[in-house]
């Protein structure tokens, strides 16, 4: 068992566990953490291998710190595998690999995220959806709040649809912009959603969602 730094005639490798995992995010994926470069962030992908098979993967962000050579590491999800659930060792093991090269690590973008919580799947905020499954399947597996917010949808008549058409990312753009223009929410930079989107489109996770009212 050893931990490394993938290279990039292994990213196949990687993109192979998240299909298969079942803790996933899309800002886990190789085309989104490309993107980042924009905010002044590189990455590397850290696997867990068992046997030379890839068991687990960790991305992570980083930024170097000015005049003192080392990194400042970011990881605000957790671990990429098969399992349900991810050993306490594996997690240390990833911990004391990053370490060695940095003084910092923020296990999440919360302050003061305890490591036990960081390894529990439960910890992945973003809402995954298993479109194979039924529509009263997919409702049932909402919490209190998702539920409310979907029954809000329907009745203001909010539809969604799937779309890989560049313009629609054009028509998201022009409808961000203007929120950010009316002050209404602090985000970020519309430069930068059209890459990740743009991005994201060309890889293997090309679609997003359209909604309108």
């Amino acid at each position: 068992m050893a931990v490394k730094t993938l290279l990039k005639v292994e990213y196949d490798l990687y993109n192979q566990l998240i299909i298969k995992s079942k803790q996933k995010t899309v800002f886990q994926t190789i085309p989104y953490l490309e993107s980042l470069v924009k905010l002044g962030y590189s990455f590397e992908i850290l696997g867990y291998f068992v046997l030379g098979e890839l068991k687990y993967a960790l991305p992570v962000q980083k930024k170097k710190i000015p005049f003192v050579n080392r990194f400042y590491y970011a990881i605000p999800y957790g671990i990429i595998s098969e399992a349900e659930t991810v050993d306490r060792d594996v997690l240390n093991q990833f911990i004391k690999r990053l370490k060695q090269k940095g003084w910092i690590i923020n296990l999440s973008l919360q302050e003061k995220q305890e490591i036990p919580k960081f390894s529990h799947p439960t910890y992945h905020t973003t809402l995954m959806i298993d479109l194979n499954e039924t529509l009263d399947l997919i409702f049932d597996s909402f919490s209190k709040t998702h539920r409310n917010c979907t029954r809000k949808a329907i009745k203001e008549g909010v539809s969604v649809r799937m779309s890989r058409d560049l313009n629609d990312i054009d028509l998201f753009i022009y409808i961000y912009e203007s929120m950010l223009d009316e002050k209404s929410f602090d985000g970020i930079k519309p430069s930068l959603v059209r890459d990740i989107m743009a991005k994201l489109i060309e890889s293997n996770f090309r679609f997003f969602c359209h909604c309108k009212l």
